[in-house]
């Protein structure tokens, strides 16, 4: 089995699994694999992550094991998707990166808000081609 990176995500939030699945249909060479926070499994297999909120953001795991939350970790996920890949550099622009972390507070501090509703399965990250 290839080594993958991982996402971690609020999956009590509705905005949150939202964007996820949109994530992980752009991620076509499945290089990464998603896990809600709540899952039991994510302090064992990340002990880092042990006391980290869930309202910091999304989390970015490399597979070396490097770590990167919110729009650093939206940055690193960009950095492997096709569709994204070639301006994820952007990022690395001094003032650009300064908006893309004051806009990823401002969303993330009104998920709850933004991600009121589900249209069909788009809170739901299971392939709908397996159902």
């Amino acid at each position: 089995m290839k080594s993958q990176s991982t996402v971690l995500y609020d999956g009590d939030c509705r905005f949150c699994i939202a964007r996820v699945a949109e994530i992980k249909a752009w991620d076509t060479s499945n290089s990464m694999e998603y896990i809600p926070r709540q899952d039991t499994s994510c302090d064992e297999r990340f002990p880092a992550l042990t006391g980290l909120p869930l309202d910091d953001g999304i989390v970015f795991i490399a597979t070396d094991g490097h770590m990167s939350v919110a729009a650093d970790a939206m940055y690193e996920i960009a950095r492997l998707l096709p569709p994204t890949r070639g301006f994820a550099w952007l990022y690395q622009v001094p003032i650009l990166k300064q908006l893309a972390q004051i806009g990823y507070r401002i969303i993330a501090a009104n998920r709850k808000r933004l991600g009121k509703t589900c249209e069909g399965d788009i809170c739901s990250l299971d392939d709908p081609k397996d159902k």
